[in-house]
């Protein structure tokens, strides 16, 4: 069960908990498989989707990764098809239901974000007219520290003067977001989106409390 009459604050995860990356993900793999076609490596849009599955349900570190280097064996040629293909960002999305969720959660609690993404997710959140919902943003690629370390969680904290007993966690990895957080006595909803949806916990200490497979349903456990 959820602390939430004592809890004060809520972080969030971004990709593929409050943003639907799907699209974009779609993209860079359809285009590093067009990179790869005609070739001894040629893989399908279908195959990496199932190779990624595949890594995620074994907790791989980075289950994107170990998938483009078993379909890909040649280092050198995905390099290059890494190097020649873009993550389109422009293709992200706000999940339909994020908005009205972060706006019924404002107010009651204090929110904020911990998330893996590249540099300049103060800026993204502005252009959506997110920032008023956020008081405290940590991103990997803005202060150099990277979930499932536990630092990033500690310097939320930190940043939030709070603390972990007083915070709940919502994210959709269970390497990366739920093990940690609990570990750090965060409360923990688990939000079954993206490639990650297909993990299973292993443990307690990979179960989160709540798991939801809509935003919305969020709301019922904290309101």
């Amino acid at each position: 069960m959820l602390r939430s009459a004592s809890t004060g604050w809520i972080f969030f995860d971004l990709g593929s908990t409050l943003w639907d990356e799907s699209e974009a993900a779609s993209k860079r793999l359809a285009d590093l498989a067009a990179h790869v076609e005609g070739g001894p490596h040629e893989v399908s849009v279908a195959e990496l989707e199932a190779l990624i599955e595949k890594h995620h349900l074994c907790h791989s570190p980075n289950p994107v990764r170990a998938a483009l280097r078993e379909a890909i064996a040649d280092e050198t040629l995905l390099r290059d098809a890494l190097r020649q293909t873009r993550y389109a960002h422009e293709l992200i999305r706000p999940y339909p239901d994020a908005e009205p969720v972060l706006a019924a959660l404002h107010g009651v609690y204090r929110l904020g974000i911990i998330a893996n993404q590249p540099p300049g997710i103060p800026a993204r959140l502005q252009a959506l007219g997110w920032d008023r919902w956020f008081d405290v943003v940590l991103g990997s690629g803005d202060v150099g520290l990277e979930k499932p370390s536990a630092a990033i969680f500690e310097r939320a904290l930190e940043a939030a003067d709070t603390r972990a007993s007083d915070s709940i966690y919502v994210g959709d990895r269970i390497d990366n977001d739920i093990v940690p957080a609990k570990a750090l006595g965060f409360g923990t909803i688990r939000y079954l989106g993206g490639f990650a949806r297909v993990q299973t916990p292993r443990g307690p200490a990979e179960t989160a409390d709540v798991t939801v497979s809509t935003l919305s349903d969020i709301l019922t456990h904290l309101l």
